[in-house]
């Protein structure tokens, strides 16, 4: 229903395709060496960030995105779900370590990524999640600028999206408060191995999102802290 004037249709393919993340500092070298010279940091514009290209791992058709989502290098590999283990396999081979859900959202926490259906919903809009770099105050005409253009001219944010540290791990969904007054809600939460304590995003109203912040949850109070809570590891 986003489509703007024009002439194309949508497939969803997620059943017929597997996607893998691959990321870290030594992400470049294991996919330059399952698929080629052109992988590597700057040597093609086609693989720069947020840059979609086609390529061939382990003999099977790819197609890679250049994401760089935890502060490393990162990659979304999609390839047909016949072809998905012959995938994985070449870049285990090339020293890619398999890491489950949890590690993965323990580090986006860390470094304060938003994703769709937790941060990123219907409800929330881009300056909210902190997203201001990926938006342009300068193009003309397209979807959603004028809701954009007047919160930025009139300062009309009314809650923004913050990390949290805490003593006990936090639910998903979980309100936050202040003298019982609902201020915010936990919208991902995780133990973090760099802090070796229970983090968390949040949405939560301006007046109460500042650093050093303590708020209340059902699980115990929990403190505002600036985004990223950790470094890339």
């Amino acid at each position: 229903r986003y489509t703007f004037d024009e002439d194309s249709e949508l497939e969803d393919i997620t059943a017929g395709t597997v996607q893998l993340t691959l990321t870290g500092p030594d992400a470049p070298a294991a996919l330059h060496s399952v698929c080629g010279a052109d992988i590597e940091p700057g040597a093609a514009a086609r693989c720069s960030p947020s840059r979609a290209s086609g390529h061939r791992i382990a003999g099977v058709s790819a197609e890679i995105v250049r994401t760089d989502v935890l502060g490393h290098a990162g990659y979304e590999i999609v390839v047909a779900a016949d072809d998905g283990l012959a995938a994985w396999d070449a870049l285990a081979g090339a020293g890619a370590v398999p890491a489950g859900q949890s590690a993965f959202d323990a580090a986006r926490i860390e470094r304060g990524v938003p994703v769709c259906g937790r941060e990123l919903t219907e409800e929330a809009n881009p300056l909210e999640a902190g997203l201001e770099r990926l938006i342009s105050f300068t193009k003309g005409c397209y979807m959603g600028q004028e809701v954009i253009a007047r919160l930025d001219t009139y300062d009309k944010l009314q809650r923004r999206l913050v990390g949290l540290t805490a003593e006990a791990l936090l639910a998903e969904g979980a309100g936050i408060t202040v003298e019982g007054r609902t201020v915010g809600r936990v919208t991902s939460a995780a133990w973090s191995p760099a802090l070796g304590r229970p983090v968390a995003l949040a949405y939560v109203r301006l007046a109460w999102s500042e650093p050093g912040t303590t708020l209340e949850t059902i699980a115990g109070p929990v403190e505002v802290a600036n985004l990223p809570l950790a470094g890339p590891r």
